[in-house]
């Protein structure tokens, strides 16, 4: 079966950053395959601000595993302790209210890039702090690898939009994460480096690798599990 690569992200309500942290750090492992032979082979959660992003790696058919999941024990006992955290809630026992609740949270995948590595490393994600009414620009600039290619410690990396607000980079490295902020912000090349002004709310100066860097450091979200959970 083909692998897929899916995100989820889940608006969260102001001060329960540290109890949706606990609670997707801390559960079981579900039964990962249907009877089909549907798997789940990989999950990462990360956050950020008002921001939970869960992506996943897949064997398989999408709907059909998530109906599976719908019915697992651990799996709804998670849902059930986030539901007070959510901004958008749903009743986790009412599959269509789950079904239309997970449908309004998938986000469209716009790029993925990999190398003969990937599978080994660890993940992480960037939130894009996009300027109002770029993020059809922002996303364009983003759904190719660009100068990716030029970094030597990534091993796979993948690009998600949801709606006008959410744009979300899933990055498979291998080393640390200072030494990949540093070989990402030095491997934007001038006419890149302006876009990236035009598009994105920066803290710093993106004619600079040190601007850019402070850029990336300032747009990583927390890394909450990485779990390679069928491999």
């Amino acid at each position: 079966m083909k692998m897929e690569r899916h995100a989820l992200a889940f608006r969260i309500r102001p001060g329960s950053h540290e109890a949706v942290r606990e609670l997707l750090a801390g559960y079981g492992t579900p039964r990962l395959e249907t009877d089909d032979g549907t798997r789940l082979l990989s999950t990462a959660v990360f956050l950020k601000d008002d921001l939970a992003v869960r992506a996943i790696e897949i064997e398989g058919d999408l709907p059909t595993l998530a109906a599976h999941l719908a019915q697992d024990p651990v799996v709804l006992e998670v849902e059930r302790g986030l539901l007070p955290h959510l901004v958008d809630t749903y009743d986790p026992a009412d599959p269509r209210q789950r079904g239309e609740f997970m449908a309004r949270r998938r986000t469209e995948p716009l790029m993925h890039c990999s190398s003969s590595a990937e599978g080994t490393g660890t993940r992480h994600a960037l939130r894009y702090p996009v300027r109002p009414d770029r993020m059809d620009r922002a996303a364009a600039f983003l759904a190719g690898p660009g100068d990716l290619a030029r970094v030597d410690t990534l091993h796979g990396a993948s690009v998600f939009r949801q709606g006008d607000d959410v744009l979300v980079g899933v990055f498979e490295i291998g080393g640390d994460i200072d030494g990949f902020v540093e070989d990402l912000a030095r491997a934007v090349p001038v006419g890149a480096a302006r876009e990236m002004a035009e598009i994105f709310e920066a803290p710093g100066d993106f004619a600079t690798a040190e601007g850019r860097r402070k850029f990336y450091t300032e747009s990583l979200m927390t890394t909450v599990t990485d779990r390679r959970v069928g491999r």
